[in-house]
């Protein structure tokens, strides 16, 4: 009879299990974090977040989990998870109306909500380099935007330039505003969208020092560039961007941040920088350009920039960046559309100075740089394939290596 007993109980147990839901741990993003910078929908690879107009939103019946939308969202907004039941995730509709993650729902019994927080498997996530300045991030958080001032407004390309792009200076009065050279600055342009929403935040790359654009004083440059596209529907005009570059010196501005922990400055010396950009791009080199004039440092290490854009004319910075000595830092262009010149692509540099970056390359002080137009990344990740096989190096293993020690950052859009 014992033996009945025990047989009847391990099937009204088993039976009991079998009625509990299986649970998936679904893959979200955080509304009340997301600045809606675009970078998750252009990198996940299996199309499966979408944009709704409000919230970026994860399809659960595509998404795998991978991690490679991680690394280049700037706020962790990517980084959030909810324990659901396989069979009941949170639908699209359910996404499109949030304002922020829901709390954890209640689990079955035995099910343990740790889980919900696992780092996902994605690739490896760039750390910053050893000597950089540990960075301050959210000091101010959405809900208790910061308030700064137009300063200045200086249109940096030329007046029949294609492309409309500032340099905009932001005062901060008396408040400390944290931000170091390679860290971004939400902008939170004022009024709503048509459903009534706030309008997005924009994220900016600062562009001056974290002494200020003038030496001694509380402000912060940002590189801004209008955005204004022929579409199906007719023309767009970005919203953050329009504002800035119409703002007057005196008008407010609210921003969110500081954002970005890893994009920073070594200040070792030794260090030597291969940095490589397009368009706005610039913007944290320039802070990191800035930086170094300010505090020379002797036997500092050779640093190299790889600038590609259309023209002159259309480059901005191009006549500063221009005159800097060699010996300071090697400036080097590309230029695309210069007339009755080839074409000339960063990845066209790359591979021209091939035994060059392949002596960078096998130097461990070497800090390697990427910002720009999410365009630029194929081209300049094929360059460092052929320069590392035709050096006997694996660019594979040697790309996740320096990633690791914080010398390989890439920040493309």
């Amino acid at each position: 009879m014992l033996l009945i007993s025990d047989i009847a109980l391990f099937i009204l147990s088993f039976s009991s299990m079998l009625q509990e839901p299986s649970y998936h741990r679904q893959h979200l993003i955080d509304p009340a974090q997301c600045i809606r910078c675009n970078t998750c929908l252009e990198s996940c690879p299996e199309s499966a977040i979408q944009f709704d107009g409000a919230n970026y939103i994860v399809d659960a019946t595509i998404c795998n989990d991978c991690g490679i939308c991680k690394p280049d969202c700037p706020t962790g907004a990517i980084d959030n998870y909810r324990l659901v039941p396989r069979e009941a995730p949170y639908s699209l509709a359910d996404q499109s109306d949030w304002e922020a993650l829901p709390e954890q729902g209640p689990l079955a019994d035995g099910v343990a909500p740790d889980i919900v927080h696992e780092a996902g498997p994605g690739p490896q996530i760039s750390v910053a380099p050893w000597s950089a300045t540990r960075a301050t991030t959210m000091l101010f958080p959405p809900a208790k935007p910061v308030v700064a001032k137009i300063k200045s407004n200086l249109r940096l390309t030329a007046e029949d330039a294609e492309n409309d792009i500032r340099h905009i200076v932001l005062d901060f009065g008396e408040q400390p505003h944290g931000l170091l050279e390679g860290q971004t600055l939400a902008v939170v342009p004022p009024g709503s969208g048509t459903s009534g929403q706030p309008h997005h935040l924009r994220n900016y790359s600062v562009a001056s020092t974290r002494h200020g654009e003038t030496a001694g004083s509380n402000d912060v440059a940002f590189t801004v560039k209008r955005v204004v596209e022929a579409r199906d529907s007719g023309i767009y005009r970005g919203i953050a961007s329009n504002y800035l570059c119409d703002a007057r010196p005196g008008d407010p501005v609210q921003c969110v941040g500081p954002f970005g922990n890893a994009f920073l400055l070594p200040l070792h010396p030794g260090a030597k920088l291969l940095m490589i950009c397009v368009g706005t791009g610039v913007a944290p080199f320039r802070s990191f350009i800035q930086h170094r004039q300010r505090h020379p440092q002797p036997a500092a290490g050779p640093w190299i920039l790889l600038y590609g854009g259309r023209s002159p004319q259309e480059m901005a910075y191009h006549d500063e960046l221009g005159l800097l000595p060699a010996a300071e830092v090697d400036v080097r262009f590309a230029y695309s559309r210069l007339p009755e010149h080839p074409k000339t692509y960063v990845h066209d540099l790359l591979l021209h100075a091939g035994q060059e970056v392949a002596s960078l390359l096998d130097d461990t002080e070497t800090y390697i740089y990427i910002c720009g137009l999410r365009a630029m990344e194929d081209g300049v990740m094929s360059a460092f394939e052929t320069i590392c096989t035709s050096s006997q190096k694996n660019w594979t293993e040697l790309r996740k290596a320096m990633q690791e020690q914080g010398r390989l950052h890439i920040e493309t859009y």
